[in-house]
């Protein structure tokens, strides 16, 4: 078995996001591994690249070593993913590693007064196996990338060639107050050692050796299987479910928000019939990574850890009934609001990439719908039309779901999760079992939920007006769009 990090797969030198390749018909590229890059970790880079600039230009040795540094940028990240990753004016991602990369190779040159290495905080894990920090459950799982023949129908329902990436999140910074952190990204940003260091590792001999480790007589690890998955359209509400579930039991819960690795598997088959025009994508072979997948993110060696929740991203609705399959035990809310605002909001500026990635890479379902009222040619739709059949096709999946099974419900966010009484009577103990009668436990979920949160972060107290529910605030393009696809069935 493997026994230490897989090297990185080869890069591409390439500044255009995939969303952005296919609008303009250029050549796809492979997927990407690290989770994308937020604002706030681009300034940070940014502020110690100005800061190793610097320490470079007072450095004969460190300035040679520089301009005769010739590496290969990264991949660009993978923007078909529901992590917004907006990047600067003034930098691409790829521009900003690549910088990185040169100055960790400063660090590690052995110069007698490294200047550029005190720009940055060392490894702490550098003297240290890393796959042995993963056993015991000191590092948690990222991200992971995979090859084009990774989920082959020539492999007999196996996978190969899917590398995970692990790295020392936080998730005391999530536990303490989840508005602040409310998802991965967010996590991944503020959890020092993931800013600057990660491992990667061949996911199938992993989870092979991860399964003997735990099962070994006096192991302090385990793994939890998902008891709930929380899903739901754009802004409609998925957080709050998600953050109160965080708060109410935080020492024997672990909540998983928007795993990029999740989401990324789940989508593998849709994006390489995308990305690649690659049909041969054997679904068996997608779900024995899943599992193993599951199984890794749900690890820890904390014995007080019992139940773990994950919140997906919305554009993983379509695969409810992969999830629900898998794991037939978990419960589960499926959240929704009025089409207008969830839309209107999924358009803005910098929290579009729900819509963008339902226009340059749509789901087998929003297809469907959209040629069920005569829209054949799905590139012929403007993004606030194929965002609007997206969301119906969606909404169309957990409505199947909820008449087939009796795990989970529809929640309006309008009626059931506004006031936030519902959720504390009723959503969280009826439907995942969730006790809340101690008054200890009311409270910390009454406050958490007073907050407001977001994909950006937590910002402040809701105060139960948002301008976007304003119907004058509503565009035509948004109201025409909805007409189109939803009609009169604007509500479940």
């Amino acid at each position: 078995r493997n026994t230490q990090p897989t090297t990185t797969m080869p890069t591409q030198n390439d500044h255009l996001t995939p969303a952005d390749r296919l609008e303009k018909g250029n050549p796809p590229i492979s997927p990407s591994s690290s989770p994308p890059l937020s604002p706030k970790v681009k300034t940070k880079r940014c502020t110690l690249i100005t800061s190793a600039s610097l320490a470079i230009m007072a450095s004969i040795i460190v300035a040679s070593f520089v301009s005769s540094e010739k590496e290969t940028p990264p991949d660009s990240t993978r923007e078909l993913n529901s992590i917004d990753d907006k990047l600067a004016d003034d930098f691409t991602e790829s521009s900003v590693d690549h910088m990185d990369e040169i100055s960790y190779g400063v660090k590690n040159a052995g110069t007698t007064e490294n200047l550029v290495g005190k720009q940055f905080s060392g490894d702490e894990f550098s003297n240290e196996n890393k796959f042995e920090l993963v056993l015991q459950g000191e590092l948690q799982l990222v991200s992971l990338r995979y090859i084009p023949e990774s989920f082959s129908y020539s492999s007999d329902d196996t996978y190969y060639g899917v590398e995970v990436e692990f790295c020392k999140l936080d998730y005391n910074l999530h536990n303490e107050d989840p508005s602040e952190a409310p998802t991965m990204l967010h996590l991944y940003e503020l959890s020092d050692h993931c800013a600057e260091n990660s491992y990667k590792f061949d996911l199938s001999s992993l989870a092979a050796t991860a399964r003997d480790y735990d099962s070994q007589s006096g192991s302090t690890t385990h793994s939890m299987k998902p008891s709930g998955f929380m899903f739901g359209e754009g802004r409609s509400g998925s957080t709050v479910i998600s953050n109160a579930i965080t708060v109410a039991h935080p020492q024997s819960t672990r909540v998983v928000v928007e795993n990029p690795a999740i989401s990324y598997l789940l989508n593998a088959c849709n994006d390489l019939r995308i990305k690649h025009a690659i049909s041969d994508c054997n679904p068996l072979a997608q779900k024995l990574a899943l599992l193993d997948i599951m199984y890794l993110v749900g690890r820890t060696n904390d014995s007080f850890e019992a139940n773990m929740y994950i919140k997906l991203s919305p554009e993983d609705n379509e695969y409810m009934a992969v999830l629900l399959d898998s794991f037939p035990d978990a419960k589960w809310t499926f959240t929704y609001r009025n089409p207008d605002v969830v839309l209107s909001k999924n358009l803005q500026k910098y929290r579009d990439s729900i819509c963008r990635k339902a226009k340059v890479a749509p789901s087998n379902a929003a297809m469907e719908h959209a040629q069920m009222i005569g829209a054949d040619d799905f590139t012929a739709l403007t993004m606030a039309e194929a965002c609007s059949a997206h969301m119906v096709a969606m909404r169309n999946i957990a409505m199947k779901e909820s008449k087939s099974r009796s795990t989970g419900r529809l929640i309006d966010y309008d009626s059931e999760l506004k006031t936030g009484t519902l959720l504390i009577d009723e959503i969280l103990p009826n439907v995942f079992g969730i006790d809340t009668a101690d008054m200890v436990t009311r409270s910390r979920v009454s406050d958490q939920i007073g907050k407001k949160s977001g994909r950006t972060g937590g910002n402040g107290i809701w105060r139960g007006y948002d301008p976007d529910e304003d119907e004058s605030n509503i565009s035509m393009e948004v109201k025409h769009a909805n007409n189109k696809f939803f009609g009169n069935r604007r509500y479940l």
